[in-house]
């Protein structure tokens, strides 16, 4: 995906997420986005799914 605004130059690779951003001037920086949430898969039983808050037991809320 590549957008162009002004002489700027933005190109998103959507598999890695990685976005490159050329400058007026011609200068290039990219970057690519960390991990917002870190997966919660460090219980005994291997299980990825949320433990319920205190006042339920849906663990979704």
């Amino acid at each position: 995906m590549v957008f162009v605004s002004e002489g700027w130059d933005f190109h998103l690779d959507e598999a890695t997420g990685e976005l490159a951003v050329t400058t007026p001037t011609g200068r290039t920086h990219t970057t690519r986005p960390g991990t917002i949430l870190e997966p919660n898969v460090g219980k005994t039983d291997e299980s990825n799914k949320d433990d319920p808050r205190a006042d339920t037991d849906d663990p979704s809320c």
